[in-house]
């Protein structure tokens, strides 16, 4: 298990499909947790690059990125149990990315917070002056 999803979390993400997967059989669980660990070291590491400290111990935050890791993990599984494509052609797979990577660029882009946002001790927070003077006309 890892600090943001499971293998169960993987599991009800391919169920909503009617997927049914048995771990049994290919890809086995030991693989699939070995997944887990993968794809949350480099959901960590994208996550450092944008100046987050890791792991993410908020709770709204381990939410999102349960979302996001559970995603990429269930996405990986649906390409090899059934080869990218459901029986109506539809690639699942590339959808469950799509939204992972959606999400992890408004992590990056700074719109979506995953962790607490510190504040000063001060009931009102300054803000600064903008000492910049601008002329009618002129863009910046």
């Amino acid at each position: 298990m890892g600090a943001y999803h499971s293998l169960d979390d993987v599991k009800a993400l391919l169920l909503q499909q009617n997927f049914p997967l048995d771990f049994e059989d290919e890809p086995f669980a030991h693989e699939v947790e070995r997944w887990i660990e993968q794809i949350e070291e480099v959901v960590n590491a994208r996550l450092r690059a944008a100046g987050i400290e890791t792991p993410v111990t908020d709770l709204t935050g381990i939410r999102v990125l349960n979302l996001i890791c559970s995603n990429l993990t269930a996405a990986r599984v649906w390409r090899v149990a059934v080869r990218s494509r459901s029986a109506e052609g539809r690639d699942y797979a590339s959808e469950l990315e799509q939204q992972a990577e959606n999400l992890l660029k408004l992590i990056e882009e700074g719109r979506l917070l995953v962790t607490q946002v510190q504040t000063t001790d001060s009931p009102t927070a300054s803000l600064g002056e903008d000492t910049r003077t601008f002329k009618v006309g002129e863009h910046q």
